[in-house]
């Protein structure tokens, strides 16, 4: 199993694979299930969204707004005997259905149980992707049964990291600016946020000339990077919508990392934890003076 998380499912060359998530919500924290659905999209269509448990328990009442956040459809399943948890078969059996009767690329398990290791092994010899997710308290035999396992910890403490940066940056500038001065009416400022949204997505060429977003991005870069020069997207993202109103979607994207790769002005890559990270592409120096001699 490669526990290094780089990964990629597709190529340029393929297409998109279609992707089914099936959540054991009596072992799968729910905090940040919106980030894995994120890291999935980046590999297809997440298209099958099923989530296991005794829905009338109060200990999953908290899960129900993630639900309806994320679309994901709850499957009731009742405990027939005290102790003992019928999630699991439930959510095996499901699996398998979908494996024989829908056109599914790729299982997603959310769940740091071990007693998956089996389904894995099978979806595993039917030729499937099988990506696990749970936390770092999950048995190795099932971390090492899946294709590619993400650690909940990791993305946790990824988020933490971006939340912790980002604070120090508003700090340092509400110091650097003083006391506020008092506004005056002016006529309205257009933003990326306020601009008509495309009907598709806008060409590399073009995003790439247009100085204002690049020169966003690149202050964004210079705000968080790191010593050896890469910043976390996560992290610029959030900044990129909180200071300048930008999202990705108004340029017909749905993840940061995608556009950044389309101007091709930046270096995008999946860092050890497989957080995505950028950097500004080195720039060839092209002064005549230092241009070899014909």
């Amino acid at each position: 199993m490669d526990q290094v998380k780089h990964f990629s499912l597709h190529t340029a060359e393929q297409p998109a694979m279609n992707i089914a998530m099936f959540i054991d919500a009596d072992n799968a924290p729910k905090g940040h299930i919106g980030d894995v659905l994120d890291e999935l999209s980046n590999h297809g269509c997440v298209s099958i969204r099923r989530a296991f448990g005794n829905w009338r328990k109060q200990a999953l009442d908290s899960w129900v707004p993630v639900l309806h956040q994320h679309a994901i459809q709850p499957v009731q399943v009742f405990d027939l005997i005290k102790g003992k948890n019928a999630s699991d078969i439930a959510m095996c059996c499901d699996a398998m259905d979908v494996l024989y009767n829908k056109p599914v690329d790729v299982f997603c398990l959310v769940s740091s149980d071990s007693d998956f290791t089996p389904l894995v092994t099978k979806l595993r010899s039917e030729g499937k992707q099988v990506i696990g997710v749970g936390e770092r308290k999950a048995a190795a035999a099932f971390v090492d049964a899946c294709s590619f396992f993400i650690f909940l910890d990791d993305i946790a403490a990824e988020v933490s990291e971006a939340q912790a940066m980002l604070a120090a940056y508003e700090k340092n500038q509400a110091q650097a600016a003083g006391p506020a001065p008092t506004p005056t009416p002016g006529p309205p400022m257009l933003t990326a946020s306020a601009s008509p949204k495309p009907k598709g997505k806008c060409q590399g060429v073009d995003m790439k000339s247009d100085s204002t977003l690049v020169a966003w991005i690149r202050e964004s870069i210079k705000q968080f990077k790191k010593p050896d020069g890469t910043a976390s997207v996560t992290t610029i993202a959030a900044w990129l919508k909180k200071e300048k109103g930008l999202l990705p979607g108004n340029y017909g994207y749905t993840k940061l990392s995608d556009l950044l790769k389309v101007i091709d002005l930046f270096e995008v890559h999946q860092d050890s934890s497989k957080h995505f990270r950028v950097s500004e592409k080195q720039r060839l120096c092209t002064h005549p003076s230092l241009k070899a001699a014909s």
